[in-house]
């Protein structure tokens, strides 16, 4: 006992006992293991390497089951660096979390991935000599240099885990492909690390894909590569086995600009199913065609009246094409995109070819005026959407976030007013969710921590994070179910009106982010107490709410 010259409130001394084997930090990882266990997603990722670098108990005291309980376990806890391995073993929950009786050490922790590094290498070395190749003239996203028959493996392995949590969620009729491409800044000297002028960091450049807002695949590859090349590798049977396990779903891929490709668009449309990518390719030049485009066709057939910002209406090349123009109304319910003389409106842009494009696309735009940068903001999106498919997408939330109103637009046809809302404020401007998902699997499940030297034992460990972050999804969606919504105060206590908020639609339910789960429900500082027959944890008083989450994450 250390004594201390400290006292309470009370004015005792205060003294501390360090070293109590007793004591844990991790009261909640053993649940949260035995549900992955039960599940069996550690063991099945073990088969998978197993399949390249196997590990048996006459030459390893450690299989590939028991490393990988222990990595997941550890990047559940928030505690990826090798280096913790030391003061995690003294932790008699997170050793008990493993069932095994020690933990593994750092160094054969590094000499599992390294195995796993060489025998990528050797895989890509045969297929190089198999094609008389060069790996030094290969681009960066040739399939011959970031991918081999364990990445890929890898990749089908998630991507059917991601399949299963949608079953079971009851997923059955509509599934939202996303795609996006992030930075992973690296400051050592890994493998096939590159310098990245957009994002100006020398970095990995990996496309983190989400079906629904569940993870499905990673892709990692060097700094600067082009995303939709990635996405070419891997989406026609990620589209594939999607129809195999939800036949007659309809199946949407959307995408930022990047994802602007030819022959990504060529093959979503064999495939059949729909797209939605950004198109800002030039957007001044694009937004000066469609002033043109919208006074011709006002000029061929003059209407009366229109209800229109007249900071947007000085755009168009062509005066005295309205009778009457009526200024926007003023909206009862205020948002951050239409208080404060903001404007916002939607319409299509049909029949638009580009110079590269063969046949002609139907392209969203998306006008803004503020007053803040007096000029007009434009926003593009190529789409292949029906009306009545953007609707059954939708679902008219995009109308009810009182962003943009069909009563102030350049279409003609409310029909067409209607569905081009739908299609950006909505179906578009929901890849929101998928940026969330991206930081929450940089930040909380630590896939930036990329320290090894491989480009190979990198990628497996990203892949090994998006494990994690699919059973924090599994158990958000398990918490989320049995929670009951939030009831919103009937009364307003200001006066004032809330202009902060982003649209006037119902908010969507996500759960608790990872960092809070992680911090009340995995980090919990307990008293272990053990007996003949079981193991008791004595927790601190907690919230009512997360005493009933941690009831459900005991089941």
């Amino acid at each position: 006992m250390q004594y201390s010259n400290h006292t309470d409130n009370l004015n005792r001394a205060i003294a501390f006992e360090v070293n109590q084997k007793d004591v844990t930090r991790f009261g909640g990882l053993a649940p949260l293991m035995n549900r992955a266990r039960r599940s069996g997603v550690p063991a099945a990722l073990a088969r998978v390497i197993d399949k390249y670098t196997p590990r048996d108990h006459f030459n390893f005291v450690y299989d590939t089951e028991d490393l990988i309980n222990q990595v997941l376990a550890s990047l559940a806890a928030g505690m990826p660096d090798f280096n913790d391995v030391e003061q995690l073993s003294m932790d008699k929950s997170f050793v008990s979390a493993l069932r095994i009786s020690n933990a593994a050490s750092a160094p054969t922790l590094s000499r599992f991935f390294a195995r796993f590094e060489e025998k990528c290498k050797h895989d890509r070395m045969m297929a190089l000599a198999e094609v008389k190749g060069e790996l030094s003239r290969l681009t960066k996203t040739d399939p011959l240099r970031i991918t081999t028959p364990a990445i890929m493996d890898l990749i089908d392995f998630t991507e059917n885990e991601a399949i299963r949590i949608l079953k079971k969620r009851g997923d059955k009729e509509y599934f939202i492909i996303d795609v996006d491409s992030t930075p992973v800044e690296l400051f050592g000297n890994q493998n096939e690390a590159s310098y990245d002028g957009h994002y100006r960091c020398i970095s990995y450049l990996p496309i983190f894909v989400a079906i629904n807002g569940v993870p499905a695949f990673v892709q990692n590859a060097p700094g600067a590569a082009n995303g939709a090349a990635l996405c070419l590798i891997h989406i026609r049977r990620l589209i594939q086995k999607l129809r195999e396990s939800f036949p007659g779903a309809r199946i949407l891929v959307r995408g930022d600009t990047g994802y602007n490709n030819a022959e990504l668009i060529r093959i979503i449309v064999e495939e059949g199913v729909s797209y939605i990518l950004g198109y800002n390719v030039r957007p001044k030049d694009l937004k000066a065609k469609l002033f043109e485009h919208i006074a011709q066709e006002y000029a061929a057939d003059p209407t009366s009246r229109i209800c229109m910002a007249k900071e947007i209406l000085k755009e168009i090349p062509l005066t005295g094409l309205f009778d009457e123009v009526k200024p926007p109304k003023r909206r009862r319910k205020l948002t951050s995109t239409t208080a404060g003389n903001k404007f916002r409106c939607c319409g299509f842009f049909h029949n638009y070819q580009a110079k590269t494009w063969k046949t002609p696309r139907t392209v969203v735009y998306r006008l803004q005026f503020s007053d803040q940068y007096q000029e007009v903001d434009a926003r593009f999106i190529q789409t292949n959407l029906s009306i009545e498919e953007a609707r059954t997408f939708a679902k008219g939330r995009g109308l009810r976030k009182y962003r943009a109103l069909p009563d102030e637009s350049f279409e003609r046809d409310k029909v067409n007013a209607e569905a081009s809302i739908e299609i950006y404020e909505e179906i578009f401007c929901s890849r929101g969710e998928d940026e969330r998902l991206n930081c929450e699997w940089k930040s909380s499940c630590c896939a930036a921590r990329c320290s090894l030297n491989g480009f190979f034992a990198n990628s497996l460990r990203m892949t090994i994070t998006l494990v994690v972050m699919q059973i924090m999804e599994e158990l958000r969606h398990a918490l989320l179910r049995r929670e009951q919504p939030h009831k919103p105060l009937k009364k307003r206590r200001s006066r004032k009106r809330n202009t902060t908020r982003a649209h006037c639609a119902e908010k969507r339910r996500y759960g608790p982010t990872i960092r809070l789960i992680r911090q009340f429900l995995i980090c919990v500082p307990a008293k272990i107490r053990e007996l003949q027959t079981r193991i008791v944890f004595g927790l601190p008083p907690m919230p009512e709410a997360w005493q009933r989450r941690f009831e459900i994450l005991m089941e």
